[in-house]
């Protein structure tokens, strides 16, 4: 890292050059997660940038679906009563949103997330036995 000069040799004020990954980093791996942790940080700008409630979640979930390269997403919001109060969703066409129809409750898979507070990792959500209540056209849910 360097803190640029101005003419008469005192550091500008709010200005830090940082390496290039290529010139700090030359481990693939370790660009990648350079690559990853200043999109963490422009996500991070973007959400305090903002105080909308239904914009904050928008941004994070657009902002966690291009960190992990991912076609779609959703954030759901917890209710105090169990279940979902909000579920924000990302990355569909709105006629395949239409036609899956009603959001999700907190079944199933999502109930299981739900419950135990803990992350689920699946590769295929249809293998699951816990995939239930899946509308008709709802689009398919794997990771590659």
């Amino acid at each position: 890292m360097s803190v640029p000069h101005s003419g008469d040799g005192a550091p500008r004020k709010n200005s830090v050059t940082w390496p290039t990954p290529q010139d700090a980093v030359p481990d693939t791996r370790a660009r990648a997660a350079q690559r990853r942790l200043r999109s963490l940080v422009e996500a991070s700008q973007r959400v305090t940038g903002e105080l909308d409630l239904e914009h904050v979640l928008r941004q994070i979930a657009e902002s966690a679906v291009a960190l992990v390269d991912a076609q779609y997403g959703a954030l759901g919001v917890l209710s105090s009563r169990g279940g979902l109060e909000k579920f924000i969703h990302v990355g569909m066409p709105q006629d395949t949103v239409e036609r899956i129809g009603h959001l999700p409750e907190g079944h199933g898979v999502l109930g299981a997330v739900i419950d135990s507070a803990c992350p689920i990792r699946l590769r295929d959500l249809n293998t699951d036995p816990r995939a239930v209540g899946f509308p008709e056209n709802h689009p398919p849910w794997t990771a590659s």
